[in-house]
C-alpha cells in the first residue's frame, strides 16, 4: 500500500513523489470522524482542569490582558497606560471584543477568555489533521493528534493557565502552511497570495513570524510584477497599518514597548547561564550573534525557496519548525509560551518521518511536559497552580507567613532567574538535540542543498559552535573572575535577581493604578489586590513598594485589618532596608487605612500628584 510505504521510511528520508516539483494532488483522507473524536478528548481535557484549577491560578500574563481590557473600556491607550503590550495591536483589538462579550453575557473576562483560546486551538487541530493526511496520509492521524496535541499537558497548560495568544500565532501560521503546500503543488497564484495573507496576520500577531517570509520566495519569483505587489502588501500591510496608527498615538511607548521588544533575558539556555556565571557581559555579545546568524540563515533560506524544486512539503514544514524553535533556543530572550509556534508543526512531523527522529520527538515531549508541569505549578509569574490547589489564596499562611520549610525554600529558590534557568536546563539541551537531528534530516533529503558542498554542515556546526561558545564564556569566566568576599549580603538574597524586575515593577504598577487611580471607573480593589499578592510573592514579601500596594489594595477592596497589617509590614521592611522616605511615606498611609479611608491619588491636573515607582 502507499500509505505504507510512506510510513515505513527511513528516519529522515521523503518519498520522491512527495518533491514539490510533482503536482500530484494530495489525498482527500480529511475524516470527520477523526475531527470529532479528537475535539471531544481536547475539550474535555480542558474542561477538567478548568474545573479543577482555581482561576486564581493563572499567569501575569492573563491578569494583563484583563487590566488592558478595564483600560479599554475606559477609552485609554493600553500601550500607553502599561508596559504589558508588546506586540502590533490585533492582540489588544480582541482583548476588546472579548471584553464586550464578556459584559454582554455577564461573565468573567478570563473565562470568556480561555473559551476563546480553546476555540483557537481547536482550529489549530482541525488544521493539523488536514495538514498530515494531505502531505502524508497515515490511519494513525487521530492518535497522533491526541497524544501530540490534544492530551499534551504543554498545550493544555498554555491554554488554560497561562492564556497567552501564542495558539493564535499557530492558526496562523497552520493556515499559511496549507496554502504555502498546495501552491507548491499545483503553481496557483491564489494559493501563493493567501499564504501571503496568512502570514501577514502572523506578523500582525507577533512580529517573529518574520522569519518565515523566505518560504515565499518561490512564489515571487513565478508573480508577475502586479502579483508580486499584492502579495507584498497583504503580507505587510496589515502590520504597517495596525503599528502606524498605535505608533502616532504613543511614539516613545511603542519604540521601547513593541519595536525593541527582545522577551525576558537570563533564565534559559545562554544567556540564563552566562547570568549564573556572572558573565553578563557574553550576553549581549551572544544575542548581537545570534540576530546575525538568523539573517544569514534567512538569506540563505531565501536562496533555498527560490529554487522550489529542491524541497519537498515534509521538508519545508520541518524547516519551518526548526527555524522558528531556534528562536527561543538560541536567541535572547525566552518564555514558555513560544512552544506553541511550532509545537503544531512538530506533531506533524512525527507522521512524515521515521526512526530517530520519532524516538527524538518523543524524548522532547516528555522533557518538555515535565519541565512545564513543575513551572506551572510552582512559578508565580505561570500561575503556580499548586499553589492554589494547596491553598486558595497561593500564598499559605498568608502575608509573609508559610508553612512548611522545605517547601518554602524549594519555592524561594525555583522563583528566581537561577532557579529557573537551572529547571530549564533539560529542555534547553533537548531543544538542541532537536535542532541538530532536524538540520541532519533537512541535509540527507534536500538534495544539493544551496548548491556548496561545504555548506553540507553549516547549520549543526553554527549549534555546536553557540554551545561552545557558551560553555566556553562560562568555563574562562569562572577560572578569571574574583570570589565575592564573605559579608553581611542583608536582604539581597531575598530579593529578585534585574531579570525579573521589569516584570514585577509592571506587575505593582497594574497593581498601584487598580488600587489608586483618581477615576474611580478604573479602580478595582478585588483585581488589584491579585496582582499585588503576585508581586509580593514574587519578591517574598521583602519589598516595601509592593507591600505597600498591597496595603492599598487591601484598603480599596475594604479589608482595612489587612491593609493595616501588610502597611505595617511595609514600614517594618523599609526600616531595616534604611529607606526613610518609604518608611514616612507607609507610616502617612498606615494612618489613612486605620481611619478606613482608601489612598486615591490626586486627579491629573493636580499639583500634589504621586506614583509609587
Amino acid at each position: 500500500m502507499k500509505v505504507e510505504q510512506k510510513v515505513n521510511l527511513r528516519e529522515g528520508e521523503s518519498s520522491n513523489a512527495d518533491r514539490v516539483a510533482l503536482s500530484d494532488s494530495p489525498s482527500k483522507l480529511f475524516n470527520l470522524r477523526d475531527i470529532i473524536i479528537v475535539l471531544g478528548v481536547a475539550w474535555a481535557a480542558r474542561l477538567a482542569f478548568m474545573l479543577i484549577v482555581p482561576p486564581g491560578a493563572r499567569s501575569i500574563d492573563a491578569f494583563a490582558w484583563e487590566t488592558t481590557a478595564k483600560i479599554l473600556e475606559m477609552g485609554g491607550n493600553p500601550y500607553q497606560a502599561t508596559a504589558v503590550l508588546n506586540y502590533p495591536p490585533l492582540w489588544m483589538q480582541l482583548i476588546f471584543c472579548l471584553s464586550k462579550v464578556a459584559a454582554a453575557l455577564d461573565v468573567p473576562f478570563f473565562r470568556v477568555l480561555q473559551i476563546f483560546l480553546i476555540l483557537v486551538e481547536s482550529a489549530v487541530v482541525i488544521l493539523l489533521i488536514k495538514l498530515i493526511q494531505e502531505v502524508a496520509p497515515t490511519a494513525h492521524v487521530r492518535k497522533i493528534v491526541i497524544i501530540g496535541l490534544a492530551l499534551n499537558p504543554i498545550a493544555v497548560l498554555l491554554v488554560c493557565q497561562h492564556c497567552n495568544f501564542d495558539v493564535l500565532v499557530a492558526l496562523w501560521l497552520m493556515l499559511f502552511m496549507i496554502n504555502l503546500l498546495r501552491y507548491n503543488r499545483a503553481n496557483n497564484l491564489g494559493d501563493w497570495l493567501s499564504a501571503c495573507l496568512f502570514l501577514g496576520l502572523g506578523i500582525l500577531t507577533k512580529q517573529v513570524t518574520l522569519i518565515l517570509i523566505p518560504m515565499l520566495a518561490g512564489g515571487f519569483r513565478q508573480a508577475t510584477a502586479s502579483f508580486r505587489f499584492l502579495g507584498s502588501v497583504l503580507l505587510l500591510g496589515p502590520v504597517a497599518l495596525g503599528m502606524s496608527i498605535i505608533y502616532v498615538l504613543a511614539p516613545a511607548e511603542v519604540t521601547s514597548n513593541v519595536l525593541a521588544y527582545r522577551s525576558l533575558g537570563g533564565i534559559f539556555g545562554i544567556s540564563g547561564l552566562s547570568q549564573i556565571a556572572e558573565a553578563a557581559k557574553y550576553v549581549n555579545i551572544s544575542g548581537i550573534l545570534f540576530c546575525g546568524l538568523l539573517v544569514a540563515v534567512m538569506t540563505l533560506s531565501w536562496n533555498l525557496f527560490w529554487r522550489r524544486q529542491c524541497i519537498g512539503s515534509r521538508e519545508t514544514v520541518l524547516y519551518a519548525a526548526l527555524i522558528l524553535a531556534a528562536v527561543p533556543s538560541l536567541g535572547p530572550g525566552y518564555a514558555p509560551q513560544y512552544i506553541y509556534w511550532f509545537m503544531p508543526f512538530l506533531v506533524a512531523t512525527y507522521a512524515f518521518y521515521n526512526g530517530r527522529w520519532r524516538e527524538g520527538l518523543v524524548g522532547f515531549a516528555f522533557i518538555g511536559a515535565c519541565t512545564y508541569l513543575v513551572e506551572y505549578a510552582l512559578i508565580t509569574g505561570y500561575g503556580s497552580n499548586f499553589l492554589y490547589l494547596w491553598h486558595p489564596s497561593g500564598v499559605p499562611g498568608g502575608v509573609g507567613e508559610m508553612p512548611y520549610t522545605f517547601m518554602l525554600h524549594v519555592w524561594k529558590k525555583m522563583n528566581t532567574a537561577t532557579g529557573l534557568t537551572l529547571l530549564n536546563f533539560p529542555i534547553f539541551i533537548a531543544y538542541l538535540t532537536l535542532l541538530a537531528s532536524g538540520v541532519r534530516i533537512l541535509f540527507r533529503n534536500i538534495p544539493n542543498l544551496l548548491n556548496i558542498r561545504v555548506l553540507k554542515g553549516f547549520y549543526s556546526l553554527v549549534i555546536l559552535a553557540v554551545l561552545g561558545l557558551a560553555l566556553g564564556v562560562l568555563a574562562i569566566d569562572s577560572l578569571t573572575k574574583s570570589k565575592p568576599e564573605n559579608g553581611n549580603k542583608s536582604n539581597e538574597s531575598a530579593l529578585p535577581s534585574k531579570e525579573a524586575e521589569g516584570s514585577i515593577q509592571a506587575l505593582n504598577n497594574l497593581a498601584w493604578e487598580l488600587a489608586t487611580s483618581s477615576d474611580a471607573n478604573i479602580r478595582d480593589g478585588s483585581l488589584a489586590v491579585k496582582l499585588a499578592e503576585r508581586a509580593c510573592r514574587q519578591t517574598y514579601y521583602r519589598a516595601p513598594i509592593t507591600i505597600g500596594t498591597l496595603a492599598a489594595a487591601y484598603a480599596e477592596a475594604g479589608r482595612f485589618d489587612e491593609a493595616i497589617s501588610a502597611g505595617q509590614q511595609a514600614c517594618a521592611v523599609a526600616s531595616e532596608l534604611g529607606d526613610t522616605n518609604l518608611l514616612k511615606r507607609n507610616q502617612d498611609l498606615v494612618t489613612l487605612y486605620q481611619a478606613h479611608q482608601p489612598y486615591h491619588e490626586p486627579s491629573p491636573d493636580s499639583d500634589d500628584s504621586h506614583h509609587l515607582k
